[in-house]
């Protein structure tokens, strides 16, 4: 994570975690009570107010991104495994083979659903696409 987001999700956590105490506690005692716990602690404290903070800040930052539907995949778009799988699916689907053979007969491989469905989308979204020698 580059180390201008982690400066953003600190300073916007700083902002959630210091309004929620403020609404929780009061402004005195929300003071109060980070005072102490950094002063007492001789600045051990001050490490989970900041741990805090960017934590607070990275949940906001996610929770922004998939609202604004800019969150990062949760899988890579391609390995070397799902390359082969697409590989499999256009030699197969060039032999003949239909969708819904080719998919019952790669889930009985162990192949998950998601996979074939995107190796058989890449395919026919890309019919000329080049086939990897001795990928299968």
């Amino acid at each position: 994570m580059p180390f201008s987001k982690i400066v953003l999700n600190t300073v916007l956590g700083s902002f959630v975690v210091v309004g929620g105490l403020v609404i929780l506690l009061g402004p005195s005692a929300a003071g109060t009570l980070f005072f102490f716990s950094v002063v007492c602690t001789l600045g051990i404290g001050g490490v989970f107010w900041v741990a805090l903070a960017f934590g607070m800040g990275w949940i906001m930052t996610t929770l922004w991104q998939a609202i604004r539907g800019r969150h990062a995949p949760t899988q890579p778009e391609s390995s070397p495994q799902i390359d082969a799988l697409t590989t499999y699916v256009s030699r197969a689907l060039q032999a003949g083979a239909n969708d819904d053979q080719l998919q019952r007969r790669l889930q009985r491989q162990g192949w998950a659903e998601e996979e074939i469905a995107q190796a058989i989308q890449r395919v026919q979204d890309n019919p000329d696409m080049p086939h990897a020698p001795g990928a299968v």
